[in-house]
């Protein structure tokens, strides 16, 4: 059997492992249009802090791929889908053929219509060769604004701080992390980000980034400019379906049965371009597991089932240790915290049914094994439960 696969992110890479492990005569071929093999795309934060230099974010040297007899073409660009006649082609025109096909091209950075995004000095972080351009740039400027607040955009900030800029982090939400906190806990977690230096300004829309030949400003539409020489815009992804479009069922991403199959026969889908009962989860667990599950049922049809993954976050925010897993925004649950405002640790778990269906911890990481579990398990838990795993 061949199996041809298109994207060497996490979830591709995962999948050709997991086929090597099921059938060690398959012929396994990855195509990529990246120029490097797999890294975890979380490592580029340590590259722009300088905790990893280039050689040591990729996650197995190339004696792994002849070892396990893995074919990898990298800097290459898939154009077309022909499912009738089972072929993939290149934009070279290259017609390469396969039995099963599973895609895993990712997504990439989403761009708000902010007049003047195309500037030169505007960034996006998606790949190392954007963090290789964004390193260069830290060392020329003085003052950058980041445009979102979610996980990366506070990432970001945090690394390149060290560098001495004088950073902004703007977010048109109420407050900062909206996926993966409350209200209570954005405002503990601003705290935390402003006491490091970094400006934050919430409620508020970015309407143009300024400049002629390279960025001055950006402006608000409240009409306040901040000055800036760079500007980096981290507001969310979008999955890369134009291969797909016209030829496989997409919607948001492409969509995927309960088997990871998409509306074609033989064709496949895992990851972040992936979407399963309306919803594409683009974090790395489900990467992961999609792809486990599409192997099998690659070399096994209708073998394995994907049920979705239950979301979960456990990161250090600019140096502050955070979680967020499950459901934290459903209105129906009963919700019990711990706060100690002094120590800028906030705690919460959300509860429906005698079920915790989600919690989020930040600033410490107490009984994270435990309420991950609990989860996952379903399981019904008391009062006293309840106030032990907050302590």
């Amino acid at each position: 059997m061949k199996v041809v696969i298109i994207g060497n992110g996490v979830s591709g890479i995962t999948a050709s492992g997991e086929i090597r492990e099921k059938d060690a005569s398959a012929q396994i071929e990855v195509y990529s249009d990246e120029k490097y093999h797999y890294y975890p795309r979380p490592l580029l934060i340590d590259f722009l802090y300088g905790k990893k230099r280039e050689d040591e974010l990729y996650f197995y040297p190339p004696k792994w791929y002849d070892k396990k007899n893995i074919k990898v073409t990298l800097d290459i660009t898939i154009e077309k889908i022909d499912p009738q006649a089972k072929k993939i082609i290149t934009e070279q025109g290259e017609r390469i053929s396969y039995d099963r096909l599973l895609i895993t091209s990712g997504a990439s950075c989403n761009l708000p219509p902010i007049r003047g995004a195309d500037r030169s000095g505007v960034f996006t972080l998606r790949c190392l060769e954007d963090a290789k351009n964004i390193l260069d740039a830290s060392k020329r400027s003085k003052k950058l604004v980041v445009i979102g607040g979610g996980i990366l955009a506070l990432e970001v900030a945090g690394a390149l701080k060290k560098d001495g800029l004088d950073i902004t982090v703007v977010e048109v939400g109420e407050y900062l992390l909206p996926r993966q906190l409350d209200t209570e806990g954005g405002e503990i977690l601003l705290k935390s980000i402003e006491r490091t230096g970094i400006k934050t300004l919430t409620s508020a829309s970015t309407e143009e980034i300024n400049g002629e030949n390279s960025v001055t400003s950006i402006k608000l539409k409240n009409g306040k400019e901040i000055e800036a020489d760079m500007v980096i815009i981290s507001v969310g992804i979008k999955p890369n379906i134009e291969l797909a479009a016209g030829v496989l069922k997409t919607n948001r991403g492409i969509v995927v049965d309960e088997y990871l199959e998409t509306s074609e026969k033989n064709i496949y889908a895992a990851g972040d371009v992936a979407e399963f009962e309306g919803r594409c989860y683009g974090i790395i667990p489900a990467g992961i597991e999609q792809s486990k599950i599409a192997s099998q049922n690659i070399m096994k049809e209708h073998s394995a089932k994907y049920s979705g993954t239950i979301m979960s976050n456990t990161l250090k925010v600019v140096g502050v240790a955070l979680t967020s897993e499950g459901d934290i925004f459903n209105q129906q649950s009963v919700q019990h915290k711990f706060v100690d405002s002094s120590k800028e640790i906030y705690r919460k778990i959300f509860v429906r049914d005698g079920k915790i269906i989600g919690h989020i911890r930040l600033g410490d990481r107490k009984n994270l094994k435990e309420l991950s579990a609990a989860i996952r398990a379903k399981k019904e838990v008391n009062d006293e439960e309840i106030k032990k795993l907050l302590s």
